[in-house]
């Protein structure tokens, strides 16, 4: 007959050792963490879109003659027939309307003017924007099944590294294109107008030199566009201010009016 009441006692006997193999594991695995930290490559920083500085990374023959303040006219996406023409009706057409406070979601939010910091782990890179906006990048090797996705602003983005280079892929962005353009009479006029939910997004971010980061993006979109559109852009140290400083929105505030009609104290 077993002694139940001598089973604690063995238990006893054993439990230092379980307890120095689960304090053995910790200790690897936060090493090989540490390890895996040492190997990423440093995005350390506040970083601002070199907003005259996007461009195709094919443009057409020709095209740069057309290069003006801001975007280029070079590198609207190569829209279908069918989506180029509802864009001309956009640009012909009243101005849209803007919410300060709406924020910009994927893509738009790598190409348009802001800052942004990162943060590299070895399990995602965060990247936090201006106006609050962050965008997770999961380091794994694929998405979550199909019954786990659907559009957001971001979409849905996983990353692998290949040496210094962050290699990303993105689906299902519920965020719209913000484009810019001057019209023949010297306006320049900004455009929302989306892509396709069957829009693929993939980039390749590195850090070109201490200051500058670079991010070559192809968008594949079928539906929307006649071939892929191949971005090129690039972002630099912000070097005078040494934090992201909160930007609060302040569309449609009363207080502002009500202090203005106050008049000064």
């Amino acid at each position: 007959m077993i002694n139940r009441c001598a089973l604690p006692a063995r238990w006893l006997v054993f439990m230092p050792m379980f307890l120095g193999m689960s304090v053995a594991q910790a200790a690897s695995s936060a090493q090989e963490r540490d390890r895996a930290f040492a190997r990423l490559p440093d995005w350390t920083g506040i970083w601002e879109v070199d907003f005259g500085a996007v461009k195709a990374a094919d443009p057409p023959a020709g095209s740069a003659t057309k290069a003006h303040a801001g975007i280029n006219e070079y590198i609207r996406p190569p829209f279908t027939a069918e989506r180029e023409r509802t864009y001309q009706q956009l640009l012909a057409g009243p101005p849209q309307p803007f919410s300060d406070c709406k924020g910009i979601s994927f893509p738009s939010l790598m190409y348009n003017p802001g800052w942004f910091d990162v943060l590299v782990t070895p399990e995602e890179v965060a990247m936090t924007h201006t106006h609050h906006e962050t965008r997770h990048i999961y380091i794994r090797r694929s998405h979550p099944p199909k019954e786990d996705l659907w559009p957001t602003r971001m979409g849905d983005s996983i990353g692998h590294w290949e040496g210094g280079t962050l290699v990303v892929d993105t689906v299902l962005p519920r965020g719209d294109l913000w484009l810019r353009e001057q019209l023949p009479n010297h306006e320049t006029r900004w455009t929302i107008l989306s892509l396709s939910p069957e829009a693929h997004f993939v980039e390749r971010l590195r850090r070109v030199d201490h200051d500058h980061l670079e991010d070559r993006m192809t968008v594949d979109d079928a539906i929307a566009l006649q071939h892929p559109w191949n971005l090129v852009i690039t972002y630099s140290r912000v070097t005078d201010v040494d934090r992201m400083i909160d930007e609060d929105c302040v569309e449609n505030s009363r207080d502002i009016i009500l202090k203005s009609a106050a008049g000064p104290k």
